[in-house]
């Protein structure tokens, strides 16, 4: 799913835990992932990529087209785009060449600003992709510590 597309949701860490960590750099790190833990060869990988590239800029032509005929989408598509494009340029490199983005021309032809920006997060340290905690919260009991009971009355 690109969130990306989403200014309200563009600053969120990817939902893909790499390594123990929610922010990594595309490129190497799947490589290395799909190495390490599916047994993908290198050379297999980048068949894949590469795959997944054409794919990207088949169906960034259809977006775009889409957006030409149902105006109401246009700001979804191009943030769509030009987050495909960009995805495709730090998959096939760390570097994210220019000339690695499939899109760009396709872009530039549509007429598409630059990608949109990110909203700023509307509260620090929670997602609102997340479902909302419940409001009744359970009621601890104390146990007396050990050790220390009671008095009773005299």
């Amino acid at each position: 799913m690109t969130t990306q597309a989403y200014p309200r949701f563009a600053a969120n860490a990817p939902g893909l835990a790499v390594g123990g960590r929610k922010t990594w750099a595309p490129g190497k790190t799947l490589e290395q992932l799909f190495k390490a833990q599916l047994g993908i060869a290198p050379s297999q990988y980048k068949a894949m990529v590469e795959q997944l590239c054409e794919s990207a800029v088949e169906v960034g032509r259809e977006v775009i087209e889409a957006a030409r005929n149902e105006p109401r989408w246009h700001n979804v598509a191009k943030g769509m785009v030009h987050a495909w494009n960009e995805g495709m340029a730090s998959l096939r490199s760390v570097r994210r060449e220019k000339h690695l983005k499939g899109l760009t021309a396709h872009i530039e032809a549509a007429g598409f600003s630059g990608a949109p920006r990110p909203e700023p997060p509307r509260t620090t340290g929670h997602s609102e992709l997340l479902a909302r905690r419940s409001s009744v919260r359970r009621r601890r009991t104390a146990a007396p510590a050990k050790g220390r009971m009671r008095k009773k009355p005299q």
